[in-house]
């Protein structure tokens, strides 16, 4: 079986659609999520949803408003199969910076 962790790192740019954060891992992977963080690096508050996306149906993990300078940690512990995916929707006008999203995972094969 092998091993391999990784971290994914993007900035958030959009509030209205759904961005990817962990994406779905091949067919004979399991992923394991361990931690996903968003910083709003932003001058003013931002809602920040993660939700897991199963077979394109969505359920919600967290909503959380983030002021400024507030970072959402959440510790998902989460095993993701070819079919899952994690992802990340902001509300709220994103001004002169944007949120910063990272993502530590692993993958099993």
């Amino acid at each position: 079986m092998g091993f391999s962790p990784q971290v994914n790192e993007l900035v958030l740019t959009n509030s209205t659609t759904d961005v990817t954060v962990v994406t779905a891992p091949a067919a004979s992977t399991i992923r394991m999520v361990s931690s996903i963080t968003v910083y709003n690096a932003d001058t003013v508050s931002a809602t920040v949803e993660l939700k897991i996306d199963v077979s394109a149906t969505e359920k919600r993990l967290v909503s959380q408003i983030l002021i400024a300078g507030e970072s959402l940690v959440y510790e998902v512990k989460q095993n993701l199969d070819s079919t899952m995916k994690i992802e990340v929707v902001l509300a709220g006008a994103i001004t002169t910076n944007q949120l910063e999203c990272t993502a530590v995972y692993a993958d099993y094969s």
